[in-house]
């Protein structure tokens, strides 16, 4: 059986590496899972986070979107991300489209823990 492909989108240049350690351990348990791409870094505020989502909808069957919070509420954050590039996307099934987020200090704490290079 073929695995389950996702698309990451990412925010930051360490989180990359930081998913590729978190996938190997899912993998322990799940098998049939795999990594369709992981996106370059973009800000959740720019234009490219809707073209990656579409690109990633199209490479893959899901398409998670990980971020931080930047010390804002995750709701305020999630709805940003949700108004700004889902619109006009035509998607229909939002639930191949998740958006993690995490508080900064957890991000780092879990880039520290799997010895992820963190570059600012």
């Amino acid at each position: 059986m073929n695995p389950c492909k996702v698309y990451f989108i990412i925010d930051n240049s360490y989180a990359k590496e930081l998913i590729k350690k978190l996938m190997s351990i899912i993998r322990n348990e799940l098998a049939n899972i795999g990594i369709a791409y992981i996106s370059r870094p973009v800000n959740i505020c720019s234009n490219k986070m809707r073209s990656y989502i579409k690109e990633g909808l199209k490479k893959s069957h899901c398409v998670i979107i990980i971020a931080d919070t930047e010390g804002v509420k995750p709701d305020e954050v999630r709805e940003r991300i949700v108004n700004k590039h889902f619109k006009d996307l035509g998607i229909n099934d939002y639930n191949r489209v998740k958006i993690i987020l995490a508080h900064p200090c957890l991000e780092t704490w879990l880039a520290d823990e799997f010895k992820c290079r963190r570059r600012y």
